[in-house]
């Protein structure tokens, strides 16, 4: 289970939106007649498993949104409407040979209905969420446009969906709603709350950022999209340059990174930046940080590298960088005067979960919060922390 932080410290991390802290949600549907083809989808999956992109569950994603819990490395949330058989026979293996998640809206008056379109029954819905290959939630009880029904019938839509869910599904909780025609309007958004939704999801095309609200999240229609045109659409970080080797980039513009907007002046443009971009403050007591956290797909030990532009004279002598680790925390002080636009190693820690990594004003000079590379590295000879 990756750790959660205290409600907060997330919120004091959080304060305005940072904007740069975005992540894609796409939207399938598994039937010919809306664009899905099996050969496509195949190619889709492969993408994201050759490129590293990690599937998360709908959870996953509130808690980033919500309580900044470390996401892992190139999220991506994955989305199938309407519940069609093709989810079942077609989607789940592919699914399930790449081990990737995918959460599928069901409209449930239509759960086994055969006649006309075909869609899952509840023992195939069953079958796909024992797998963990699919997350069953609601997109309503019969797929109408939701705003244009009176309040009643409007609640019935989302309560009795709900309700069926949560009764055919092991007695699950379904706590995300998508809007059917991503039709909506703040009555809707109300019933939504008050049946016990936690999020809403859209039709809108768009990413999904700190700010998003989670009552309308967006997602990129993906069905019919050639391989060329889902990897330019998956691209939207091809701006972070890779690590050198193996590993994880967490540059100031990934979802990975927290800061307090108002407390920093973004630099862009600047000499041996990471990106292009790093973020700058000047110094203090320590009480202004920013934090980068990825959850990894294994314990183990790792090398912490750190990233900051050019160097220059004002720049801090004794930059903080607090790593948090399996055994607790340690500070390394950096001088970011020199060895600046290249990456230096902080040390080698073992992590569980997730890697954090802390950066405050605690420092005599300018500070440069800019990027981290998080390398997998073998075990140091005494099972102890090295530190450079």
């Amino acid at each position: 289970m990756v750790r959660i932080l205290p409600t907060t410290l997330a919120i004091t991390l959080l304060g305005a939106a940072a904007l740069h802290a975005q992540v894609p949600i796409l939207m399938y549907h598994a039937h010919p007649n809306l664009g899905y083809d099996e050969t496509e989808f195949r190619e889709h999956m492969d993408h994201l498993v050759e490129e590293g992109y990690t599937t998360i569950t709908p959870d996953e994603f509130l808690r980033w949104r919500l309580y900044d819990e470390p996401l892992p490395p190139k999220p991506v949330l994955l989305t199938v409407d309407d519940n069609y058989i093709l989810t079942y026979t077609s989607m789940y293996p592919i699914l399930k040979e790449r081990d990737l998640v995918i959460v599928n809206f069901v409209i449930t008056n239509a759960v086994g209905v055969q006649g006309g379109l075909h869609y899952c029954s509840w023992e195939q819905l069953l079958e796909m969420e024992a797998s963990g290959v699919v997350i069953n939630e609601s997109h309503s009880a019969s797929h109408p446009h939701l705003s244009e029904l009176n309040e009643s019938q409007s609640r019935h839509e989302l309560v009795a969906s709900k309700r069926a869910m949560e009764n055919n599904l092991d007695d699950r909780t379904i706590e995300h709603f998508c809007y059917p025609y991503g039709d909506y309007d703040e009555r809707v958004i109300r019933q939504a709350i008050e049946a016990g939704y936690a999020a809403g999801y859209t039709v809108i095309d768009e990413l999904n950022y700190r700010d998003t609200p989670v009552f309308e999240l967006r997602r990129f229609w993906a069905d019919g999209r050639s391989l060329e045109s889902f990897r330019e659409m998956m691209s939207y970080d091809d701006h972070i340059p890779a690590p050198p080797g193996e590993g994880w980039v967490l540059d100031n513009t990934s979802p990975h990174f927290t800061h307090e907007p108002t407390a920093w002046n973004l630099q862009e443009g600047a000499a041996g930046a990471h990106a292009g971009s790093y973020l700058r403050r000047g110094p203090g007591t320590g009480a202004v940080r920013v934090r980068w956290a990825v959850a990894l797909p294994e314990d183990g030990w790792y090398r912490v590298h750190a990233w900051w532009p050019a160097p220059t004279m004002e720049r801090a002598s004794n930059a903080p960088y607090e790593i948090h680790h399996a055994h607790g925390s340690t500070t390394v002080r950096v001088d970011q005067r020199g060895n600046g636009a290249r990456w230096n190693a902080l040390g080698v820690f073992r992590f569980e979960d997730a890697a954090e990594v802390f950066l405050s004003n605690d420092t005599d000079g300018l500070l440069a919060a800019d990027a981290i590379w998080i390398e997998p590295a073998d075990p140091p000879a005494h099972d102890m922390m090295i530190v450079y």
